[in-house]
């Protein structure tokens, strides 16, 4: 099993794996530091700025004052704490005392600022972009309340931030900013009904053939346009153009499912010297599952690992403990649209590898595409329905891939004695969700094929 890192921290990264490497690329407006894959996305030629973090170099926000170095310890420790109450007393007063000392406005309001011990200026609607002044006639010369988020939780070159240490604190910061940016947006749509407002043409027109001179109250008031990310008409304009695609190409012949891992060496390398775990840094997962989710439909699309791809269509949800994951329609050219066992075989496997023959492979499908156990051996499994397995595991064992009536494949699952053990409960080829083999490899996280 040849691995590409010594670092014991480091767990199984193998020589298949795609890596993004770290954020090596600092934007030379604000000192944030970006990945080089994010680097590129529609970098303007020449430019030491990115979209990402200022905007081309628009937004120019004030650098928050340095905390005070036993603060800063709070974010930074990296041994395990203890949970007494009378610890718990210390930090308290310890936050009270710093903060009554630094911050005029906690003694008036006692709202515990932590992420902001010197009392910061938050975002304000008159914040210019750089460069603007009042008097310019630019058309959108102040920084939106999305560019001041997205500014505020970028990792700084050479600098500690408190927002980014403060853990679950730093959630609810995020939480907190995106309704901010939610509101917003509403109230400007609310704004602009009278530009907004819809009816269609021809019950305008049967309106006025009734004899209506004044049809301006027709339609509805208040309405969300498609451009409001999320909403009815947003959702049935991305239904239709999925329809459309059905329609063109015949119904998608790929439907794979793309999970984020927490445990990518990327985010490993991230955290090494840290006292933050996966979770606490939700930005960093997003942006890294945005990287491998775009290298993963470039391979799909440029390397056919599948066969020729007409279109492609996904989207991306979010798991209840909050990982992203992608599910992804393909629609083959027309020569892979009828699946043959021969077809079939070669590009998803539903078994455990031998351990001697693919040792790497076989961790991979131990760590990411084992069903966990259920049913009488784990009746609390979240698959779990009316004391039933929502996705029919165990499936039963199959020497050979066939095709059913309505052309759903039925995957080989031989009893060859393989299995792996999880919570103490030896599971087979019965128990193996569908994979290919070299997605799993390159990208190394739970891949449904």
């Amino acid at each position: 099993m040849k691995k590409i890192f010594d670092d014991p921290i480091i767990q199984d990264i193998f020589c298949d794996y795609l890596d993004h490497g770290d954020q090596i690329v600092i934007c030379q407006i604000c000192h944030a530091k970006l990945w080089k894959a994010e680097s590129i996305r529609g970098q303007k030629k020449g430019n030491t700025s990115y979209s990402l973090c200022c905007g081309y170099g628009k937004v120019e926000l004030p650098s928050l004052k340095e905390a005070p170095p036993s603060y800063q310890n709070l974010g930074r420790t990296t041994t395990s704490t203890s949970t007494s109450r009378s610890y718990d007393l210390q930090i308290i007063e310890f936050l009270k005392d710093m903060l009554d000392s630094n911050n005029a406005l906690v003694k008036s309001y006692r709202m515990y600022p932590l992420l902001f011990p010197y009392g910061d200026d938050g975002y304000r609607v008159d914040i210019l972009h750089r460069g603007i002044s009042s008097s310019s006639n630019s058309k959108r010369p102040t920084c939106t309340m999305r560019e001041f988020f997205a500014y505020r939780i970028q990792d700084m070159d050479q600098s500690f931030s408190l927002i980014l240490n403060a853990k679950r604190l730093f959630q609810q910061f995020l939480v907190d900013g995106y309704t901010m940016i939610e509101s917003e947006r509403l109230f400007f749509i609310r704004n602009q009904q009278k530009i907004l407002r819809c009816e269609s043409y021809e019950n305008l027109r049967n309106q006025q053939a009734l004899g209506s001179t004044d049809i301006s109250n027709v339609g509805q008031r208040v309405i969300l346009p498609s451009s409001f990310t999320g909403g009815a008409r947003y959702m049935m304009q991305n239904y239709l153009d999925a329809m459309s695609l059905c329609k063109w190409f015949g119904y998608p012949d790929f439907f794979i499912t793309f999970t984020c891992n927490p445990k990518w060496p990327e985010v490993q390398r991230f955290l090494k010297d840290t006292s933050l775990h996966p979770e606490d840094r939700p930005d960093i997962l997003c942006r890294l599952f945005k990287i491998k989710l775009d290298a993963f439909i470039k391979d799909l699309r440029e390397n056919e690992v599948f066969g020729k791809v007409q279109a492609v269509v996904y989207t991306i949800e979010f798991q209840k403990r909050g990982l992203p994951h992608s599910h992804i329609c393909l629609f083959m050219h027309a020569d892979c649209k009828l699946p043959t066992v021969e077809y079939i075989d070669p590009i998803v496997s539903a078994e455990i590898p031998n351990i001697d023959d693919d040792p790497e492979l076989y961790s991979l499908v131990k760590e990411f595409m084992i069903h966990s156990p259920c049913g009488a051996e784990n009746l609390n499994c979240p698959c779990m329905l009316d004391r039933k397995c929502s996705k029919n595991f165990p499936k039963q064992f199959c020497n050979h891939t066939s095709v059913d009536s309505n052309g759903f494949p039925l995957y080989r699952r031989r009893d060859d004695g393989h299995f792996v053990e999880k919570s103490g409960v030896q599971l087979d080829n019965r128990n193996v969700v569908p994979y290919n083999k070299y997605l799993l490899k390159r990208y190394q996280a739970h891949i449904n094929v």
